[in-house]
């Protein structure tokens, strides 16, 4: 499985790998993560490749381009669904958004609360099912 993170926050970027290693102690086949930390930089990696799981923060400092602090993650998925690129995307904010116009968001992972760890992990493991 192929999977971009765009975070840049490194201590959250860190738990995700963590997270990402447990699954692959459990059997679920990963590549390394390709790691982003800014929206500019992680829509050039979406340009130049495919991915099976974006794993994307939406909260950034203010970005050159008008998009701005908190919603800027919103440019990406704008982004994927003017090009109608499709597959799974889990959100990795700590507060949880109302993202029901974009169908390909399968989860929202609050980061900053203990339980969550468990839930990215759950959700990852649903992929090979939905997306076959």
């Amino acid at each position: 499985m192929k999977i971009l993170m765009i975070e840049d926050n490194p201590y959250k970027a860190e738990m995700i790998r963590q997270i990402l290693e447990g699954l692959e102690l459990a059997g679920i086949e990963l590549e390394e993560p390709d790691h982003e930390t800014n929206l500019e930089n992680g829509i050039a990696a979406l340009k130049q490749q495919s991915y099976d799981l974006l794993l994307l923060d939406m909260y950034f400092p203010l970005e050159p381009d008008g998009y701005e602090y908190p919603m800027c993650g919103l440019q990406v998925l704008d982004w994927l669904e003017e090009e109608e690129r499709h597959f799974p995307i889990i959100i990795t904010s700590t507060e949880k958004m109302d993202l029901v116009d974009y169908a390909d968001v399968i989860g929202q992972v609050q980061f900053g609360w203990d339980d969550e760890a468990f839930r990215m992990q759950e959700l990852i493991e649903q992929i090979p099912l939905l997306y076959p």
